[in-house]
């Protein structure tokens, strides 16, 4: 009341971008995410503007740099996103890369 401004406070879980996120994880769709830091923990990677955690990434991976993730977990009630690089195989067979 103060400043005049009104602040409106919207769960996470009702967001865009995190029902996107819960798609693709129900999907098991990778992801494009960007690596903005590191913490104690792991690399902070923003996704669709959230931030996530990878513990455990396969290679080093610098600031800025894309990668593919995939969704492993989702805590709605904490806001908390936790990714990983390791990306599901498909099943697909792979094409043959030189001449038959």
């Amino acid at each position: 009341a103060l400043t005049g401004w009104r602040i409106r406070l919207e769960p996470v879980a009702l967001t865009t971008p995190w029902r996107q996120l819960h798609t693709a994880r129900l999907a098991r769709r990778p992801v494009t995410g960007r690596v903005v830091g590191r913490t104690q923990r792991g690399l902070r990677v923003e996704v669709l503007g959230l931030y996530a955690l990878l513990t455990s990434p396969l290679t080093e991976r610098g600031a800025g740099e894309e990668l593919e993730v995939r969704i492993t977990r989702m805590d709605a009630d904490e806001g908390r996103i936790f990714v990983s690089d390791r990306l599901v195989a498909t099943g697909q067979l792979g094409l043959p890369l030189g001449p038959a």
